[in-house]
């Protein structure tokens, strides 16, 4: 008796197991995050490549692809290294072969008008002492976008745009284009597409 539970039990753990490697479908595949999708980014950066999506968690995406002048980059870098040693040491910093977005709700509220006074007292640099990790914002000083109708502000040293969409404020970093100036104009392009879903 015990031998048929077994075979039935080991059975069915084989098919949930041939099950579970079968590839999802895209719908399921690009829901991960719920803010942003590959398809979308792909929309706003067709010279962007294979863009994966990094996390599955709800609330928080982190997209990353090769930039298409990686191998420039890398060798740049391994010159800059050279360099740097034959002076002695000297700092250096390499340069990323790697774009990446990142977008998460910072917090969500009751009312828009509860996000909206967050987000005035944000922008302004006046944030609540939390107890646990260090403030992802820490101490940066943010540019409100005066040009928008929305409620934007821009980092541009961290390459960071804060913005309120309905309920929630949302952080959105990304390291992609060459200029801080195209980072911007591409951060407030993928902020509308959120505001879109939101």
């Amino acid at each position: 008796m015990w031998q048929k539970v077994l075979t039935v039990s080991g059975s069915t753990l084989w098919g949930l197991a041939l099950f579970l490697a079968q590839p999802m479908p895209l719908q399921a595949q690009t829901a991960g995050c719920g803010l942003l999708s590959e398809t979308q980014l792909a929309g706003l950066l067709p010279e962007a490549q294979a863009i994966q999506q990094l996390s599955q968690v709800p609330g928080r995406c982190v997209f990353e692809w090769r930039k298409a002048n990686a191998d420039e980059l890398e060798r740049q870098n391994q010159e800059r290294l050279r360099s740097s040693m034959q002076r002695g040491g000297s700092p250096y910093q390499p340069v990323s072969g790697w774009s990446k977005i990142s977008l998460e709700i910072r917090q969500k509220f009751a009312t828009q008008a509860q996000a909206q006074a967050a987000f005035k007292q944000e922008a302004a640099g006046q944030r609540e002492a939390r107890f646990g990790s260090p403030d992802a914002l820490g101490d940066q000083a943010f540019e409100v976008l005066k040009n928008d109708k929305s409620l934007m502000a821009w980092n541009s040293e961290s390459k960071t745009l804060l913005f309120q969409s309905g309920l929630c404020l949302f952080v959105l970093s990304l390291d992609v284009a060459e200029t801080p100036e195209k980072n911007r104009d591409l951060a407030i392009k993928i902020a509308q597409l959120v505001k879109l879903a939101a």
